[in-house]
């Protein structure tokens, strides 16, 4: 296992600790992260609450490529996330924002920033 998904995967069992087991995860501003983890064909927490100027990361640990792409992509787009690769955004207009894999138009989420 690489350094970086060994990285991912404590991130991610970390939030759940910390958030529990919901579907939305807060964050806060500043130089805070928020991790979402790309995994079955789905962005784990499908929701999140971020306040503004927080970079979210999103790590694909799925065997396809992803993107996370918010339906203004001019918003953002992290372009293609390979797997074990990341891709990240940081948002500082309040608002919710919903995005999609560009590559899987199934896979949704959204982004509250306050």
């Amino acid at each position: 296992m690489s350094s970086r998904t060994l990285l991912a995967s404590t991130m991610a069992v970390l939030s759940i600790a910390a958030f529990g087991c919901g579907g939305e995860e807060s964050a806060g501003g500043g130089d805070a992260v928020t991790a979402v983890t790309i995994q079955d064909f789905a962005y784990m927490p499908r929701d999140i609450t971020v306040q503004a100027g927080a970079e979210i990361t999103w790590t694909n640990e799925d065997a396809a490529d992803h993107t996370a792409t918010a339906d203004d992509p001019e918003v953002f787009d992290t372009g293609t996330i390979a797997q074990g690769e990341e891709g990240t955004a940081t948002l500082d207009a309040p608002g919710t924002i919903q995005y999609i894999c560009t590559i899987h138009p199934t896979m949704k989420g959204s982004i509250t920033v306050e």
